[in-house]
């Protein structure tokens, strides 16, 4: 456990380098969400793609020192499956992070109706921050 604290300001400044780095290039930043397991340190994985979601650019908003995700249009589902985790892609193709993914009842980063995802289906991130 750390025992930092920082202030808004810096928090917003850290959110603000993060999605420079998110929507950095022509396209969109994306969030693909994958069946497990997740990969240690952003490796290469051989879960299922469940779903590739863009962002809207920009990718986030930021306030009080909390980056909230700005969802794209609502993709197809890819494969069925149950998501576990997320692979943000930034807007030029980079791989950025990994998080968890949840329902609207977790404590998860990522925030769908439902983990459980079927093929040819939609699903929206409804939820998505970082403090």
């Amino acid at each position: 456990m750390s025992d930092l604290t920082i202030s808004e300001a810096l928090a917003n400044a850290a959110h603000e380098g993060r999605r420079a780095f998110l929507d950095n290039g022509p396209g969109v930043a994306r969030v693909r969400l994958y069946a497990a397991p997740r990969p240690g340190n952003g490796g290469a994985t051989s879960a299922a793609l469940l779903l590739d979601a863009p962002l809207a650019k920009p990718s986030s908003t930021i306030a009080a020192g909390v980056m909230t995700l700005m969802p794209g249009a609502d993709p197809l589902v890819l494969a069925t499956g149950v998501a576990a985790w997320a692979r943000f892609i930034t807007a030029d193709g980079s791989m950025a992070f990994d998080t968890d993914v949840g329902d609207m009842g977790s404590a998860a980063t990522v925030k769908l109706p439902s983990t459980q995802l079927f093929e040819g289906g939609t699903t929206r991130i409804v939820l998505g921050t970082f403090g």
